[in-house]
This record gives C-alpha cells, sequence and structure tokens, in this order.
C-alpha cells in the first residue's frame, strides 16, 4: 500500500486567513485573542473569544489560482453562510495546493470528511434575532446553511465530488479528528482523495 500523505491544506483561523498567512502567525506566535460582549436585560456579558474576521469570499477566491469555471461557479456562493464561505475557501485552498485540479480522479474515488462542529450557530442566531418578531420573509439561504452537513452538499456541488461526505466534531479536536477518519478512507482503499 502506498504511504498515506496530506499532500494540500486550507486554513481559516483566528489568527489568519490562508496556510501561508498561518505559517506566518505559528512562526511569530501572533494571537488574536479578543472580547465579545452582549446585554441582556439590564445586564452585560462579556467573555473571552478568539474570532475569525469576516472576509469577501469572491475577493478571497480571486486570490487563488483557480481553473476559470470552478473560480465562477465559487463565486456564486457569495450568499452563503460565514461558516461555509470560511468552508469554501478552505478546501478550495487545500485542493489547489494538492494540486487535484491538474489530476484526473475519478469523483466516486473521492471523500468529504468537514471537520467542525456548530459551525453555522452564528449565522442560525442573527438570522433568528433579524426576523423575530417580523417573519414576513426569511432569506431561502437560510435552509442550505443551517447545518454543519451543509458544507458538504456545497462542496461536493462545486468540486463536483460524487464519494460520500460527513462531519465530524469534536471539543478543540475537530480537524483531528477529520484527518483520521480521512486516513481510515484511504488505508482501507474505499477513496483515492
Amino acid at each position: 500500500m502506498a504511504a498515506i500523505e496530506v499532500s494540500g491544506c486550507g486554513a481559516i483561523t483566528p489568527v489568519s486567513l490562508g496556510i501561508n498567512a498561518f505559517k506566518e502567525a505559528l512562526k511569530y506566535g501572533k494571537s488574536n485573542f479578543s472580547v465579545m460582549e452582549f446585554t441582556h436585560e439590564d445586564s452585560l456579558y462579556q467573555f473571552p473569544a478568539a474570532l475569525i474576521e469576516p472576509f469577501d469570499l469572491k475577493q478571497k477566491i480571486g486570490e487563488l489560482v483557480l481553473p476559470e469555471d470552478v473560480s465562477k461557479n465559487a463565486r456564486r456562493y457569495r450568499n452563503t453562510s460565514l461558516g461555509t464561505s470560511y468552508a469554501i475557501y478552505c478546501a478550495l485552498e487545500a485542493w489547489n495546493n494538492a494540486g487535484l485540479f491538474e489530476t484526473e480522479i475519478d469523483p466516486e474515488r473521492i471523500a468529504i470528511i468537514a471537520g467542525g462542529s456548530n459551525t453555522q450557530i452564528l449565522d442560525s442566531l442573527n438570522i433568528q434575532q433579524k426576523y423575530v418578531g417580523k417573519m414576513k420573509f426569511m432569506n431561502p439561504n437560510y435552509a442550505v446553511n443551517l447545518f454543519d452537513t451543509d458544507v458538504n452538499g456545497v462542496l461536493s456541488e462545486l468540486l463536483q465530488i460524487k464519494g460520500e461526505g460527513y462531519s465530524v466534531g469534536g471539543a478543540s479536536s475537530s480537524s483531528n479528528m477529520a484527518l483520521v477518519q480521512a486516513h481510515r478512507l484511504l488505508a482501507a482503499n474505499a477513496y483515492d482523495a
């Protein structure tokens, strides 16, 4: 059996957007902690948070070297949730870094394992707060941005992946869990990528 290796990586973290910026942040010990605040009734609540900065998906996609059809299709997702936008950018960066746009792998031999839990919760909360008491209209994108597994649907469509897809989540170790699950699928020869 051939060695199994990580050949491409993407990164969305509180200290950086993109794998190269993440490497630099690690190298120089950069952190990004702040304080989140919210008020309920007359009480102010504060807690520490390492927030990921919002970004313009269309602009970030433009920074990647992608095939034109992929770039065009990715830009169609401009109205997705922030969590899904992060996943799109991260997957495209990893796919690109792995050189998968230049290979011919059977789409049925590619799987998606998304590492993360509660990745859509902030958007869900924002929508709930926006429409409370005025439920005459709700953005139809809400239905495809509600669950963590919705990310798999978006990525499988965007990258034309036909293999299985699922999400794994664990307290501060979701990415590691996703790598372990990917290794299992590859070691079992169920998939090639």
